[in-house]
Parts: C-alpha cells; structure tokens; sequence
C-alpha cells in the first residue's frame, strides 16, 4: 500500500523537432498476494494521475497532456510453474491532450480489458518477466490508443 509522487524533465527529437517535457504525477498503489500462490503471484491495482507539459524551446509553443484513470489486475491464475496469466482493466481518462488556449484536443475515456502473460520469476516478490501482453476489449472513445504522437505534438508546437 504505497502513495507516491513522481516528477520528471526530459527532452527528445523524435518528431524532427526538439520537445521538451515536464511531468508530474501522484497515485496510490496496491498489492495483495492472490490466495493459494504461495506468495509467488500478486494483483495489482494503481489510482493515478498526472500532468505533462510538451514545449518546442525553439517557438516557446506548449500544450498538455493529462491522464485520470485506475489500473486494476481483476484475476490471475497459474498457468505451469511460476507462469501467470492476468487480466486487467484500465478505467477512466488516461490520455487527454489540451492546446495551450485549454481546449481538448484528444480524449481518451472509458475501460481497456488486458491480458498478460508473466513469468512470475519463484522470488516471492511482485513483479516479474513479462511474456506477452495483448488488449483484449476497448470499451469507450480511445482515439489516442491507436495515434501517432509526433501527429499529435506537430500541429500544436510543430
């Protein structure tokens, strides 16, 4: 049971021009052992938040990307050995782009459905090696799952 902040600066050129961000965020995090694991498995769940800001330093150009949502491991069961299967869920906002003016761009709101597939290592402790992952159902508009983020950045400080 962990309440957490993070911040964070950084700078890249991927979209053919310099964007640099800053971020901030808080949540709380959960873990409870799934019972008859032996201590081996653990479900997840993670309330959290954040606010980014993305600037061209070239044009002094801004805008914000900000996200609201809970991610919740709903079940876990042994497939052989120290191999899991889970599934999740993602609920709420967790992408909304807003122009330097405050008028969203993007949205994305609702519930993602995950499964995944972890090696979850014998070593009693949270976490492991991720096999293979797949989004199994979308529910709500999540036009920012499938866009192109240098499409997103370029139009507003492109």
């Amino acid at each position: 049971n962990i309440h957490y902040e993070f911040t964070d600066s950084s700078s890249f050129d991927d979209c053919g021009f310099t964007i640099e961000s800053q971020v901030a965020g808080s949540g709380h995090f959960m873990v409870r052992e799934i019972e008859g694991s032996d201590g081996q498995a653990f479900l997840g769940h993670d309330n959290y938040r954040y606010r980014e800001v993305l600037t061209n330093p070239a044009t002094g150009a801004w805008f914000v990307i900000t996200g609201h949502a809970l991610f919740k491991e709903m079940t876990g069961r042994q497939i052989d050995g120290d191999i899991w299967e889970f599934t999740a869920h993602e609920a709420g906002q967790p992408f909304v782009v807003e122009d330097s003016d405050g008028n969203v761009v993007l949205r994305d709101r609702g519930r993602l459905t995950f499964r995944a597939v972890f090696d979850a290592l014998g070593d009693g402790e949270p976490g492991g090696e991720l096999i293979e992952q797949e989004l199994t159902s979308i529910s709500g508009p999540h036009p920012g799952l499938f866009a192109d983020f240098c499409e997103i950045a370029t139009e507003p400080i492109g």
